[in-house]
């Protein structure tokens, strides 16, 4: 063979040997991506799978204390006698706050132990007991439900106290008795922040151009995502809502009210039927200034406006002024309603649809929040 021809082979292997190694280099590749989305595939849906507990679904098992320490920690206390209670199997409060109702369970005890005669309600030096004055200053109404639980032989107990504001309440066992100590949630935390996911249950909202996504539903997806970045601060956050249920704006703003909040922040999604290319983020205020709180309302919207945007990269549409809505109106503490798209645009339902554009929401939020508490 000539050495041109050898020279031809020798050329078309080489050639040949470098196809299959590029192609081979990249089809490694392409499998080292998949296998990192897989990873962070595996790693997003573990994150997904994670239930937030919202501090109203809580169940606090008691603290070991004295009377004195109760004492200690405020001068409203509830005291229930353990002799009225016979060894219960499991003792936990929750603290329904949107009801202002506190809620102590006994469980595994015998039935119709105990009656609303046997607690005494403790506000400085005066002890009551029974019936309750309208013109108790602290409590409304105790309820005792005595129900049979499932698969036991004994009873479940509930002592439910509906009271006349949002208490923080903690629930000490000492070896005579149980208490619960109520003490205004201004003085038991330095920061409140309270979140609101707009609408729910009847109540839908807004919804997408095709009407498969509703208000209601995108925004408390956007509020569990925020949750778990509060729930990292030193922040004590309280929401108005935590599933699909329908609550009365009256509600949220007496929640807000009542707690003396630093700030309040509302979620909300826009629509414009027939504009389907209007879009982007804006906020809302009152022009009235807060009785309670550090902050101008016109501030915080801003400064949500500007993290919300800064995250998404969604149009800046701006701050509004808006006085006739209730919410704003009635609030007494420093407040903003974030609108977070539109959901009859296509671009910004396709980001509040997704889990990764929900993230990015509630990043910026969380920011704006931050950085108006500093």
């Amino acid at each position: 063979m000539e050495i041109r021809e050898w020279r031809r082979l020798a050329i078309q292997s080489i050639a040949f040997f470098v196809v299959v190694f590029v192609s081979g280099l990249g089809f490694s590749q392409r499998i080292q991506q998949q296998l990192e989305i897989g990873v962070h595939a595996e790693d997003y849906k573990e994150s997904r799978s994670q239930k937030t507990v919202f501090p109203q679904e809580k169940k606090e098992a008691p603290t070991v204390a004295t009377k004195a320490l109760v004492e200690e920690r405020s001068d409203t206390y509830i005291k229930i006698p353990k002799e009225a209670i016979a060894s219960p199997a499991k003792v936990y409060l929750q603290n329904r706050y949107m009801d202002f109702q506190v809620i102590v369970t006994f469980q595994g005890v015998a039935r119709g132990g105990i009656d609303s005669g046997d607690i005494l309600r403790v506000r400085g030096y005066h002890v009551s007991s029974g019936r309750i004055s309208k013109k108790d200053p602290a409590f409304r109404k105790i309820e005792v439900v005595d129900q049979r639980e499932r698969d036991l032989q004994k009873n479940s107990v509930q002592l439910r106290f509906t009271l006349k504001k949002a208490y923080e309440p903690i629930l000490f066992e000492s070896d005579e008795a149980y208490y619960i100590s109520l003490l205004a949630a201004r003085k038991a935390h330095e920061k409140i922040v309270v979140v609101d996911a707009g609408h729910g249950g009847m109540d839908e909202g807004t919804s997408s151009a095709n009407r498969k996504y509703q208000e209601k539903d995108v925004v408390l997806d956007v509020q569990e995502k925020l949750s778990r970045l509060l729930e990292k601060t030193d922040m004590t956050v309280y929401y108005t809502r935590t599933k699909d249920e329908e609550v009365s704006k009256k509600d949220r703003t007496r929640l807000a009210n009542g707690l003396q909040a630093d700030l309040f922040v509302s979620i909300h999604c826009n629509a414009l039927r027939g504009g389907s290319n209007t879009f982007g983020v804006e906020t809302l205020y009152a022009g009235k200034a807060p009785r309670y709180g550090k902050l101008e309302n016109k501030e915080l919207a801003d400064v949500i406006l500007n993290q919300v945007v800064a995250s998404t990269d969604m149009k800046k549409r701006g701050t509004i002024k808006r006085n006739d809505l209730y919410l704003l109106r009635h609030s007494k503490v420093p407040t903003a309603i974030v609108e977070i798209g539109y959901m009859t645009n296509q671009d910004d339902m396709s980001l509040m649809k997704k889990e990764i554009g929900q993230q990015k929401i509630a990043e910026g939020i969380y920011r704006g929040i931050m950085n108006a508490m500093k």
